[in-house]
């Protein structure tokens, strides 16, 4: 059965866009004028698709603010404005396999158009593998995209008649390829692309060495000569890479102009040759050497990202490990490379710049997984935002002094009893300012131009460039409730990690509420104040929510990350029950109903999520909600992309021998990850448990997770619920995962709790 005021709350909510990204488009240093352009992101209802929007503002003189009077849906795939805002580029995919290179002026007109000759199957442009970079005479541009490689492989009894059986491709027509895993099942020989724009031409680097390296976030050296990119390793096998940050890693050089000129002789040298033989009337293959170069930059074995210039060219900053880590998320360290750009240096210098930080440090460390596109607000200071435990903040760091600083926004966007959110698309040296994206659990997300002091250390000006409209009942609903953020003493009060933070989403109706916990997953990821739609509806419908970042979660410092490795299970089952009781008795006792309290973890939170539900005497729980939980380490170990992880934080050491874990684990091993597993305890699940799976979910693998609790559950007749969401993979982020979900959520809720 269905509640209608459900699923009105839940229009309501999704109603309001979701900004995709923003990026400055004009600035000029003699006029005061900003253009900004937004793109937007609607959930069409009716015809269950996301609809992307663009809309461009200008910051006119006088900070007045000018906008294009109606969202034009965005009809390209991709879109980027040039460094000097002179030209954009916009790509069109027409027909797989199939772009469309269309090249404007700042007048948008097209001054050339091209089509890339079906070499690319997929353009890999996202937070990971990176953005389209333009050359600073802008007159290339490089990306990531899949080649597509010719499929020869052809069965043994293929009729085609000019089939050589002594190709090595026969009978290859079903040969298994390794995958990047988890979001990237179809990734498997990314390569660096060049758009050649005064000669109308997409070409991939050749000959790349996909399968000994991928490629992925690319930007170009200050003189254009060259491009410095990420390259993965591949060793035996390719483990999962998306949120993993210890993949094995470097930053690598190609000399952009070297290579042209190789390529150009090789080109002259294979035509002479093929001169020659047809002189000869010789039919033999030409197999030339590869034109191309690469540089390892660095010799520290470890995992690097995030490669940013200095507006100056002088510097190249980058974040990452200079070790091996077996976390997929740690605190990272910030580090430099002194660069000149005169000669395109070949000896390279990595200076660290900042280290690891502590729990009891006064600022817990670096935890962002890259930094702004363009960071630099002059030579040496950065501005990126970052998690400060639970709030994710503005800050500034200068290479030179080495010193980092939280910017202050307290009495100039926000207040210490309603702080904000903070993320930064884009900083602009010039103009000194910076676009940034600023929410709050109450309140979605506004695109904000901030105006920096000459140092970037303080905000000297602020302006809102874009605010969704509200409606009334949007309105009623944000001041329905309030946040707040508390400090939690841990159950054993360990010595040096003495207390977590959780936060606190209060319905503030009248009388005491159902409470739900909501555990975040990871474990090595944790929940800040960004606005998010489901906690919106949720306490629109009457819940409150406990957030807990218990014990392991980023932005408290290394060794508070640390410290769950071998103990999960246990530790964050200890937090998460403190969290409800110290909310219970201290934060809000008039507010919460403790008869009355859920449940609702995704992955690892999954994890945490069953135990609770099998300890009634601890927690209290009625019910529990899980997506895509892991509900056995050792079984996943076994199926998983990351089976690394799955040993890793059940505290099972690598032999120091290899370079990773062995596939099949051992008995012991299995036996010491089934005992920090909810299958440990699956007997003693006796309250109602909905869960929810991505069929293709290659993470969590629902077969051997969410389906083991599902069918021990109907065994025993418990009351159990499983909504199987096809094409979905770990974070059930299609259309019709969001339209559905939680709505069954709010449904089971009303039913249960």
């Amino acid at each position: 059965m269905c509640d209608k005021k459900n699923i009105q709350y839940f229009k309501d909510i999704i109603s309001i866009p979701t900004i995709v990204n923003s990026s400055f488009t004009n600035i000029n240093i003699n006029s005061n004028n900003i253009s900004i352009s937004i793109t937007l992101s609607q959930t069409d209802i009716k015809n269950k698709k996301n609809k992307l929007y663009n809309l461009d503002k200008v910051i006119l003189e006088n900070d007045s603010i000018w906008s294009t009077p109606f969202l034009k849906e965005a009809s390209t795939l991709l879109n980027s404005v040039s460094p000097s805002f002179r030209k954009q580029i916009t790509i069109k995919e027409t027909t797989p396999n199939e772009y469309i290179f269309d090249i404007l002026d700042n007048d948008q007109t097209i001054i050339s158009s091209f089509k890339s000759n079906n070499q690319i199957k997929r353009i890999l442009i996202d937070d990971w593998f990176g953005n389209l970079s333009w050359s600073p005479s802008e007159d290339y541009i490089v990306f990531v995209g899949e080649l597509n490689k010719n499929n020869n492989n052809l069965g043994f009894f293929n009729k085609d008649s000019g089939i050589d059986l002594n190709n090595t491709s026969i009978g290859d027509q079903y040969l298994y390829r390794e995958s990047w895993g988890e979001t990237y099942s179809n990734v498997y020989n990314p390569t660096l692309f060049i758009i050649d724009i005064k000669n109308e031409t997409v070409f991939p680097l050749e000959t790349f060495p996909n399968d000994k390296i991928t490629p992925g976030q690319p930007i170009w050296t200050p003189c254009g000569c060259g491009i410095i990119f990420v390259g993965w390793e591949i060793d035996k096998r390719k483990f999962g890479l998306r949120l993993c940050f210890n993949r094995k890693s470097s930053l690598y050089h190609i000399d952009f102009n070297l290579y042209k000129n190789n390529k150009n002789q090789l080109i002259k040298e294979n035509q002479q040759q093929q001169q020659q033989q047809q002189k000869e009337q010789q039919s033999s293959l030409i197999i030339t050497p590869s034109p191309l170069i690469i540089e390892n930059l660095i010799k520290e074995l470890g995992s690097y990202r995030s490669p940013r210039f200095s507006p100056d060219g002088n510097n190249l900053v980058f974040l990452g490990f200079d070790e091996v880590i077996y976390n997929h998320n740690s605190c990272s360290k910030i580090f430099r490379i002194p660069w000149d750009k005169r000669v395109e240096q070949k000896k390279t210098i990595v200076e660290t710049l900042f280290i690891y930080r502590n729990f009891n440090d006064e600022f817990p460390g670096i935890y962002c997984s890259s930094l702004p596109l363009s960071p630099f607000i002059n030579n040496n200071t950065i501005v990126f935002s970052d998690s400060v435990r639970s709030i994710r903040k503005l800050l500034s760091f200068n290479i030179d002094t080495k010193q980092i600083h939280i910017i202050n926004t307290n009495g100039i966007i926000d207040s210490k009893e309603t702080p904000c959110n903070y993320f930064v698309y884009q900083v602009n040296s010039l103009k000194k300012i910076a676009l940034c994206r600023i929410s709050s659990p109450n309140q979605p997300p506004s695109i904000n131009v901030l105006k920096f002091n000459e140092e970037g250390l303080e905000i000297t000006k602020h302006l809102v460039v874009y605010k969704p409209k509200q409606s009334d009942q949007h309105a009623n609903m944000f001041s329905s409730f309030k946040y707040s953020i508390h400090n939690v003493p841990t159950l054993l009060n360990a010595q040096s990690l003495k207390s977590f933070e959780m936060i606190y989403l209060k319905n503030t109706s009248k009388g005491k509420k159902p409470t739900i916990i909501f555990i975040h997953g990871g474990f090595q990821m944790s929940v800040d104040l960004e606005y998010s739609f489901s906690f919106a509806y949720l306490v629109s419908l009457g819940y409150n929510i406990i957030i807990p970042n218990y014990r392991g979660s980023t932005g408290f410092g290394r060794d508070f990350l640390n410290s769950l490795v071998g103990q999960i299970s246990q530790m964050d089952v200890d937090d998460c029950i403190q969290a409800l009781s110290y909310s219970c008795e201290k934060v809000d006792p008039e507010g919460i109903d403790p008869d009355k309290l859920c449940a609702i973890g995704g992955s690892h939170g999954g994890s945490i999520g069953a135990i609770l539900a099998a300890l009634p005497g601890f927690a209290n729980i009625k019910t529990v909600i899980l997506r895509n939980p892991v509900i056995d380490q050792a079984a996943q170990a076994m199926v998983t992309d990351i089976p690394d992880w799955s040993m890793f934080k059940c505290g099972i050491s690598i032999d120091e021998n290899k370079k990773s874990y062995n596939t099949a684990p051992t008995i012991k091993e299995i036996e010491i990850m089934k005992n920090l597993s909810p299958i440990k305890y699956i007997q003693d699940i006796n309250i109602p448990v909905l869960l929810l799976l991505g069929e293709n979910d290659l993470r969590v693998p629902p077969k051997t997770q969410g389906l083991l609790l599902y069918n021990s559950l109907k065994e025993r007749d418990q009351i159990v619920k499983c909504l199987m969401y096809p094409s979905n993979g770990h974070a059930l982020e299609s259309i019709e995962a969001k339209l559905d979900q939680w709505i069954n959520i709010s449904n089971w809720l009303n039913k249960y709790l």
